[in-house]
């Protein structure tokens, strides 16, 4: 239903004969749509052995950059998260670390944006309400499930500028129990602890807050 382009280039620079010890290296890129269009205040989280080290955000023509203490025998991983595309996590690299070479890397990642204007799977809230959403029935979801017994679901909520953040939690606890309710199988459904408030051209397009679903998987790994 959702797809990410990729496109990952690697330049290897720079050459060092120390053996197994740790270096400093630069890790960049850019961060575009399919179109080709900039994304800025993309957050970008760096990862050592699947442990975030150190984050960032693109600035205004979707540019990021890392100095990284690359150490031996560790795996580095990147994830790319804004509230307009698909998340993706890519690998800097995931085999041992071998710092007898210095290596500067830099990816350029292109991903599908939400369409908003096609076929849209957000619950739609007015206002600080809690318990009414417009635009889905929770029984489309759990007919989803039933149908891709293998597919796995990930729920994630913008709110509007001006509402309370534990306006917003309670609201995903609601939606939550509404697809217990329905009998949705709850272990592959996650949901995002990230709230997210929408942008001002998000705004100009649908101003209600939202939850909205996005299938991570469909084999089944849903954690």
């Amino acid at each position: 239903m959702k797809t990410s382009a990729l496109t990952l280039f690697l330049f290897i620079f720079f050459y060092n004969q120390f053996y197994a010890q740790s270096y400093t290296g630069p890790f960049s890129g850019t961060i575009t749509s399919k179109e080709n269009a900039p994304f800025p205040n993309v957050k970008v989280v760096i990862y050592e052995n699947d442990i975030a080290i150190d984050s960032t955000f693109t600035d205004s023509l979707g540019n990021y950059s890392f100095k990284i203490e690359f150490k031996p025998k560790l795996e580095y991983s990147s994830s790319y998260h804004h509230n307009d595309f698909h998340e993706a996590t890519l690998d800097i690299f995931r085999e041992a670390t071998d710092t007898t070479i210095n290596v500067e890397y830099f990816i350029d990642i292109q991903l599908t944006s939400y369409r908003y204007d096609k076929f849209d799977n957000s619950a739609y809230y007015e206002m600080n309400v809690i318990d009414s959403f417009s635009n889905i029935e929770i029984g489309w979801f759990k007919d989803l499930m039933d149908e891709y017994p293998l597919m796995c679901l990930k729920f994630t909520q913008s709110i509007h500028p001006n509402e309370r953040i534990k306006t917003a939690e309670e609201r995903m606890k609601f939606f939550e129990n509404k697809l217990k309710e329905f009998g949705c199988d709850m272990n592959r459904i996650c949901f995002s602890s990230e709230i997210f408030k929408l942008e001002s051209h998000q705004l100009e397009l649908n101003n209600k807050s939202r939850i909205q679903g996005e299938i991570t998987s469909m084999d089944g790994s849903c954690k």
